[in-house]
């Protein structure tokens, strides 16, 4: 189990990141053209589905093996959002229909779970004080590249949706670099944006692009906040175990 939710940690981060980055740059260019990838993830995901059902759980300290109990334990939490994250999936990646594609988004909340299975496979290992902090910064870490990286893709969509023949693609010149450029140039908006520097190099063409930049920084706001809360709290637990040391 320990190797499996290793495993479903891995798929899962590579679908938080992989949908939006569909959505915005490669089906817009390929839109019949379904990836290998996606397959794969949604076979995995199919299976982590059956696995569910066939999981034991604890309750209050005791380990449930009964498989009714533990259907019915799957069924309570989790059942619904996974089977409508597969259901959405299934026209385009089984049946080559991309009618549902942007419905699939639902998909992205799965960066919930992902927190649930890394806060249990610290549980299971047990790490000591020094290594619960050290991942604690490297989990902070990863949660501002998130971020990032969907602020990006988003950004990257809107600029795409043209507003009177303008977007910001369109008139600073990126409409037709490659995919690879546009999400670098997407993920630096994104990133000067959260920090507040803004460069200005790049800049709103419209007032949806206007309205979404003043999402991001109100968004920036809160996980900024948060990681410098959480970055003074990892010092001083870290500050007390040396002191507890010597």
């Amino acid at each position: 189990m320990l190797y499996w939710n290793v495993i479903c940690i891995l798929m899962t981060i590579l679908d938080v990141f992989y949908l939006p980055f569909l959505l915005s740059f490669y089906y817009t260019e390929y839109q019949t053209d379904i990836p290998q990838l996606d397959f794969i993830i949604y076979v995995f995901f199919v299976l982590k589905m059956v696995l569910h059902f066939n999981t034991a759980y604890y309750s209050k300290g005791n380990l449930m093996k009964e498989r009714q109990k533990i259907a019915r334990h799957y069924l309570r939490k989790n059942f619904a959002f996974d089977f409508m994250a597969l259901m959405l999936s299934m026209p385009r990646v089984i049946f080559g229909v991309n009618t549902l594609i942007y419905f699939e988004v639902i998909r992205v909340f799965r960066i919930l779970s992902l927190f649930k299975a890394i806060n249990k496979f610290e549980d299971n290992l047990q790490f000591s004080l020094s290594m619960t902090c050290i991942l604690r910064l490297i989990k902070l870490f990863g949660s501002l590249i998130i971020v990032t990286h969907l602020l990006a893709c988003i950004v990257h969509g809107i600029g795409l949706s043209e507003e009177n023949g303008t977007s910001w693609l369109i008139v600073f010149g990126f409409r037709e670099q490659p995919i690879f450029r546009r999400y670098i140039v997407s993920a630096y908006w994104t990133v000067t944006t959260m920090i507040t520097v803004g460069y200005g190099d790049i800049t709103p063409t419209n007032d949806f692009e206007r309205m979404y930049a003043i999402f991001s920084m109100f968004t920036a706001s809160a996980v900024f906040g948060y990681s410098m809360n959480t970055i003074n709290v990892v010092v001083e637990e870290m500050n007390e175990y040396k002191s507890i040391k010597k």
